[in-house]
């Protein structure tokens, strides 16, 4: 059984994506979340089997903390992007977009899916936050 939390990285498997993106390069990071992120956006992953939803907002935070608005998520990321070009970060916005659905749906106790919500609600700020 994993483990889930209301935050960004607050999930094993987030958690994992985060150890696996920390071991490799900066360049690797910054192709693999691409990657994955463009996987989504295209429909080329196949979601709960290739990608999951709490992966996504992982991959999302990671993008947000590498921007100016993000600094607060920087340390709970547990990793770093260089700072993230225009295509990445929209990337992040569709794919999360995508994801928040699926994500929304994990939480039981209305407390929990409303501080969920507000999560993705200041992720989302900071994302679309004016260059």
């Amino acid at each position: 059984m994993g483990t889930f939390g209301v935050g960004l990285f607050d999930s094993d498997g987030a958690q994992d994506l985060l150890d696996d993106l920390a071991a490799l390069s900066s360049a690797e990071r910054v192709l693999a979340v691409t990657s994955t992120l463009s996987g989504v956006v295209t429909g080329s992953l196949t979601w709960n089997r290739e990608v999951f939803p709490d992966e996504v907002v992982a991959l999302a935070g990671l993008v947000a903390a590498s921007l100016p608005g993000g600094r607060s998520l920087k340390g709970k990321a547990k990793t770093s992007l260089p700072t993230p070009g225009p295509d990445l970060i929209g990337m992040a916005v569709e794919a999360l977009a995508l994801a928040s659905d699926f994500w929304m749906r994990a939480w039981v106790h209305a407390a929990d899916a409303a501080e969920a919500r507000e999560n993705l609600n200041d992720l989302r700020r900071v994302l679309l936050a004016p260059a």
